[in-house]
């Protein structure tokens, strides 16, 4: 092995490299030993081979890391005293390293029983201590509750109805294409419209972030109380509504996968409503509504508990016409880069199969949308040359109302 070229060196290093446990498993239901593990490391083991393998491995070995707060929070991670502001010694002497520094391109944040010291403490200074130790950083992941993902990335959460939903863990996900970074000089927006203290947490700053990933967990046990239909879940999307409403500073947002499990069909139409503002930007949207069969979820009895499984799956269906409907409304209007749209629940279920074809297909069928393998449809560019487009004045594609919904103010293009 000590005689192969480099060349064959860095090939099998390629063949034995993959993404993070985090990003292969987005799609499945949240859960820290799935995302925070890795079971085969083949990479690190031969890494521990030879100095000639380590050399080869080394570029990608500490591509993809992950920073556990279960471990560093308790600890008092962040401290208003600015002499004490980042207790994880370890990680920072770690990513101090310049010969690791410029291989890491992706952080993987996980929090499983630190909630309540997590929102807790201040946030300030937390991302500015890590991510400038970072420059190449591409991908940046948090798998934590609900609560916490708000508090570490400066968002509300609404919390009254949560008693009703099996969400201990969500997630969310940016990306952004290497060489990006931060413009520092970047003027900040209107602050009567854009509060200054959104732009602390240097997370969802003016960052080129390319592709938002959310999976909002499972809404199954909400189906089990009374008038289900008027809960409101712990929502990624929703505490994010007020940075979309600055549309300018996320134009070059191009793509968004949501993954939740039979969320309601009003918390899908407000995610639709809520990214409305991009729409000028936006090329693809991926949607996955229904557990993976792999989960065997809808096999575990104390999971399902009082649920009425068809209830689900009738709403399920609902929620993908309306998909369908506000999909190929909002592709139509003057402008729009809208091209592809992925249902990652196609083939999944035999039964459900037939209702999310027919659920998907008409819509957009009569809109002149093309099928472009399972799953996946797509407008064709010379339509936009023929097409009579909806009015700008009018958000038609997005007229969702939110009047039952108190604890937020309107969403759509005000």
């Amino acid at each position: 092995m000590e005689s192969l070229p480099p060349e064959l060196n860095l090939q099998i290093v390629s063949i034995l490299d993959g993404d993070a446990p985090s990003v292969k498993n987005f799609t499945g239901e949240p859960s820290v030993e799935k995302w925070a593990h890795c079971k085969h490391q083949p990479l690190k083991a031969l890494s521990l081979a030879s100095r000639s393998w380590r050399t080869a491995v080394f570029p990608v070995l500490f591509r993809n890391i992950r920073l556990d707060l279960d471990c560093v929070w308790p600890d008092s991670l962040v401290s208003k005293d600015p002499q004490k502001i980042f207790h994880a010694e370890d990680f920072i002497a770690f990513l101090s390293n310049p010969a690791l520094r410029n291989w890491t391109t992706s952080l993987f944040v996980c929090a499983r029983d630190t909630t309540d010291s997590v929102i807790e403490t201040p946030s300030d200074g937390f991302w500015e201590t890590i991510l400038p130790l970072m420059p190449r950083l591409q991908r940046i992941s948090i798998l934590a509750s609900p609560e916490a993902i708000g508090h570490l990335i400066d968002i509300e959460i609404v919390m009254y109805d949560a008693w009703a939903f099996d969400m201990p863990l969500q997630a969310i996900m940016l990306e952004q294409a290497a060489g990006s970074g931060y413009d520092e000089t970047k003027d900040l927006p209107d602050s009567r419209r854009f509060p200054s203290a959104m732009w602390r947490n240097g997370v969802l700053d003016p960052r080129k972030w390319t592709k938002l990933s959310v999976n909002e967990a499972s809404s199954l046990k909400a189906y089990g109380t009374y008038e289900y239909f008027h809960k409101h879940p712990p929502s990624i999307s929703r505490g994010l509504k007020d940075y979309f409403r600055v549309a300018p500073d996320f134009q070059t947002l191009t793509h968004i996968t949501f993954v939740a499990i039979f969320p309601l069909p009003s918390v899908v139409g407000r995610f639709l409503a809520r990214f409305s503002k991009l729409r000028l930007a936006l090329h693809s949207l991926s949607v996955q509504l229904a557990p993976l069969p792999a989960s065997r979820l809808l096999e575990d009895p104390e999971r399902v508990g009082t649920a009425q499984l068809g209830d689900c799956w009738l709403e399920l269906g609902e929620s993908y016409r309306f998909l369908g409907e506000v999909i190929t409304k909002q592709a139509a209007r003057k402008g729009s880069r809208f091209r592809v749209f992925t249902s990652l629940d196609w083939g999944h279920y035999e039964l459900f199969q037939e209702e999310l074809s027919d659920s998907l297909s008409e819509q957009f069928a009569e809109y002149e949308w093309k099928t472009a393998g399972d799953g996946v449809w797509t407008r064709p560019d010379e339509i936009d040359s023929e097409a009579e487009y909806y009015s700008d004045t009018t958000d038609v594609a997005f007229d969702i109302s939110d009047s039952e919904d108190p604890a937020m103010d309107a969403f759509g293009d005000d």
